[in-house]
């Protein structure tokens, strides 16, 4: 059986810490007593007690007598004055080494600070872990929907029967910006209708007036605004409490803009209006609820009990028996980032999954520049083999080389972090361009990436450097001048590992940017069911619509105009139905859309059976059309004719069936639709309108036309095209971003193998020149070099296909609909890569192919 030994490394820290002239009589105490205990407790306990004892030794008495050099400033400016002395001696050798760690670093920079930004969601307000929204889950017969929304009669109740909430409050936007106008000017803002207790639960910075008797509902023509929105409205946001606008509110309070990472903005609030009869009811699911709790532990109870509350009153009202549904309290700090997605949101949802899939690609990049940086720091340093040779020659102890030696890498990799805050500062203004943030190069934004940063810095600086200055130091200079160690280290296996993985890494990067686009080509050709082309889409209702619409249709470029009571791109309104012959039970709600007679025509929906609406108002009143999956929720074969009730007072006929289109995002499947005609022209909040020709032409006529009927609203609109695209605004950044990460993961990891491989190459000089001189052609080097590399690069491909495939399957899995997945974006990133890399080493071989033997044995 093997003797139990003293642990090699408390030996070797010994021998750092004491004295030399102590050393040797410290350690042979404790090998002394270290088998004196094994004998005694066993080698597990003795192992524990000389690590302990060993640890003792640590004392500044100790560590003050041992002989290590000191630093002083005359070395240290010799260390970067040679350190610098390098760099412009090997010039390419440190551009590529400093400028891929640089890039890396600014990389992880930008992106630790968009999902920091994101984290952060309403995170600052005071007691953010108490306040909690009410959100509702509606079963509407095959389909599920999560709305923001909930019941109009919530609120009343809880402040009635449950004291553990200790605030609650209403909320309501306004579906567009509102008019304000001051004695100074005119000014449309995004309104907010709440109750008193809004700004008890919303923690906001008041700079003028009482927000606790702000919002009081005997005073309704009271308005709380922004400090930005009174400097618009009164040149000032100081002294403005009390001036009246020209329609009677006056301002009873200035607040702090509301911070771009709230989900809920606006720039004023007014008191919540009383609810007039049969809205507070609680099948009207209409409005905002916010709570905040005296204690989180309640929340399980309460919103157990008010779930079972709400079903029980709505059981109770024949219009909404058998409802199925849900109350949820979701915690104000997860709305951003939940899971779930939920109608009718107050602002941009943010998804988690991208922001984790950023945080993934920003490590992969600096990891790539981390390897890149410790491969070629690693080389260089085997290059200066006999350089350290001979500083130990020539007296030179190990202190002094390890010190040097890492302290290169930690000034290269300082350097590289200077050039990532320059270009991370200078990347930052169209970096906020494309994720449409407000971010600021300012220590809120920066703190903590920029220490993450540093962290990286410095374990980059530590890993490069470890080799040179640990492994070469401990060698015997005669074995350095004969360059033993460099011997193999071109075809190490650390070597080739780091250019493994660099690859591997880029490969996926690259495969999951082909897979982002191809989806994304797929979003913008799939047929949706209608055309959104050549369609324009005024924000507001008019009316006079009647008379607007008349005369736009008398000018050529515009071909059809219809109006409808939602957005076409997203359509949340939904209401219980019934109808004749029904097999199923519990109630069962679907979508639907207010429109005019001419919508299908404008929209180019096909109609699939049955009649469109009639241009005589007065024939389809009470008509609806369906879509085929609303004709098959049905189940009765013909749904034409089919009397459907809880759409209109005393129900609606469907006289036709529409091919089924898309109202929502893709990431839904398309589900059961209604529309209905409606004649009442106020209640249209959208018009569209179908052009041709000169688009700038038509703006223009629409405008002025706009304004001849509807001179107090200003003429918002908005390209239908567009309204789709903006529903796809994360996956074009996540399009871009991929792009940006492959192009970089490339570049450096081409970088790489460019220094290595060149590295490689000029240790294997004189063997190329021994073999040509016996005989060898200079195609069989050639080949013999560069397939060398590109195999490493061909077993990178072999390992990130599977794993690139993984991880594009589950983010395909997000959409309802989607394109199919292929083998072709990771054959043809491992393709682009293998030959990116041929050409990188290329190069290197034929340099060495071609060089005459005699050039290189000169020396010999």
């Amino acid at each position: 059986m093997e003797k139990p030994q003293l642990p090699k490394w408390i030996v070797v820290m010994l021998r750092w810490i004491c004295p030399a002239e102590l050393f040797e009589m410290i350690e042979g105490d404790l090998i002394e007593q270290f088998n004196a205990d094994v004998q005694r407790f066993g080698p597990a306990r003795a192992r524990r007690k000389a690590i302990l004892h060993a640890l003792d030794f640590i004392r500044l008495g100790i560590i003050a007598r041992n002989g290590m050099p000191s630093f002083n400033v005359p070395m240290t400016f010799h260390f970067f004055r040679f350190f610098f002395r390098g760099m412009k001696r090997h010039a390419g050798y440190s551009f590529i080494n400093i400028s891929g760690l640089a890039l890396g670093l600014a990389t992880v920079l930008l992106m630790m600070i968009y999902v920091l930004d994101e984290y952060r969601y309403d995170r600052f307000y005071k007691d953010s872990e108490k306040i909690f929204r009410i959100v509702s889950k509606i079963d509407m017969g095959g389909e599920v929907l999560h709305t923001s929304f909930s019941p109009n009669a919530l609120s009343d109740a809880i402040k009635q029967d449950y004291p553990q909430i200790e605030y609650v409050t209403r909320a309501t936007l306004f579906g567009m910006s509102q008019p304000l106008t001051s004695d100074k000017s005119e000014v449309y803002a995004q309104g907010l209708a709440a109750d008193q207790a809004f700004f008890n639960i919303f923690s906001f910075t008041c700079i003028e007036g009482n927000l606790a008797t702000a919002l009081d509902p005997s005073d309704l023509s009271a308005i709380v605004i922004t400090k930005d929105l009174a400097t618009k409205l009164f040149g000032q946001y100081h002294d403005v409490v009390g001036n009246t606008l020209r329609d009677g509110r006056h301002i009873a309070a200035v607040i702090e803009n509301v911070p771009n990472n709230s989900h809920i903005r606006f720039e004023f609030v007014t008191g919540f209006m009383p609810y007039s009869p049969g809205m507070a009811i609680w099948g009207n699911f209409g409005s905002y609820h916010y709570v905040k709790f005296k204690d989180t532990r309640n929340v399980p109870e309460v919103q157990r009990s008010l779930q079972t509350l709400m079903i029980s009153r709505l059981n109770a009202d024949p219009h909404t028996a058998g409802f199925k549904g849900a109350l949820r309290f979701q915690p104000l700090t997860s709305i951003h980032w939940d899971d779930v997605t939920y109608s009718m949101e107050p602002a941009g949802k943010g998804n988690k999954q991208y922001a984790i899939i950023f945080s993934v690609l920003a490590v992969f990049i600096l990891a790539i520049a981390c390897i890149n940086f410790t491969n070629l720091a690693t080389v260089r340093g085997i290059r200066r083999a006999k350089e350290i040779g001979v500083r130990k020659t020539i007296g030179a102890v190990r202190f002094q080389l390890v010190t040097q030696l890492l302290g290169e890498s930690l000034i290269a990799a300082t350097i590289a972090m200077s050039i990532a805050l320059l270009i991370a500062a200078l990347a930052l203004e169209p970096f906020n361009a494309l994720t449409q943030k407000h971010l600021a190069f300012d220590y809120q934004s920066f703190g903590v990436p920029l220490l993450i940063s540093f962290g990286a810095m410095i374990l980059s600086g530590i890993l490069s450097g470890i080799y040179p200055a640990f492994v070469l130091s401990s060698v015997k200079a005669s074995s350095l001048m004969k360059g033993a160690p460099s011997a193999n280290i071109g075809g190490g296996y650390l070597s080739k590992s780091l250019v493994v993985l660099q690859f591997t890494f880029s490969i996926m990067i690259v495969s999951g940017t082909l897979v982002v686009y191809s989806q994304l080509q797929y979003i913008q050709n799939k047929n949706l069911g209608y055309q959104r082309e050549n369609i324009i889409r005024i924000h507001k209702g008019s009316k006079k619509y009647t008379l607007l619409k008349a005369a736009l249709l008398t000018h050529p470029g515009i071909k059809s105009v219809c109006a409808a009571d939602q957005n076409l791109t997203q359509v949340f309104g939904a209401g219980g139905i019934d109808w004749a012959g029904r097999t199923t039970t519990g109630a069962v709600l679907v979508h639907s859309i207010a429109v005019d007679p001419d919508f299908v025509e404008t929209m180019k929906i096909s109609l699939v059976k049955g009649r469109n609406f009639s241009p005589d108002g007065n024939l389809d009143t009470a008509s609806l059309l369906a879509n085929e999956e609303a004709a098959r929720l049905f189940a009765i074969g013909d749904p034409i004719g089919l009397r459907v009730q809880g759409i209109n007072k005393g129900g609606a006929t469907v006289v036709g069936v529409v091919q089924d289109f898309h109202f929502k995002s893709i990431h839904e499947k398309v589900a059961p639709i209604l529309i209905q005609r409606r004649d009442n022209e106020f209640n249209y909040n959208n018009i569209m309108i179908r052009v041709e020709g000169d688009m700038q032409q038509n703006i223009a006529t629409i405008e002025k036309i706009w304004k001849q009927f509807n001179a107090e609203d200003p003429f918002l609109y908005s390209f239908m095209d567009d309204d789709f695209a903006s529903l796809y605004r994360a996956e074009e950044v996540t399009e871009t971003l991929f792009k940006l990460f492959a192009g970089l993961g490339i570049v450096i990891a081409c970088l790489g193998l460019f220094g290595v491989s060149s590295f490689t190459l000029e240790m294997k000089n004189k063997e190329y020149s021994i073999r040509k001189v016996f005989g060898a052609s200079s195609s069989s080097l050639f080949y013999s070099s560069t397939i060398h590399h590109l195999t490493l690069v061909f077993i990178a491909t072999i390992i990130a296909g599977p794993l690139a495939y993984y991880f594009a399957a589950q983010w395909l899995g997000t959409f309802a609909y989607h394109t199919a997945l292929s083998i072709y974006p990771f054959v043809i990133a491992g393709l682009v890569s293998i030959v990116l890399a041929f050409a990188t080493v290329a190069y290197q071989s034929a340099r060495v192919a071609v060089t005459k033997p005699n050039a290189i044995l000169r020396a010999e």
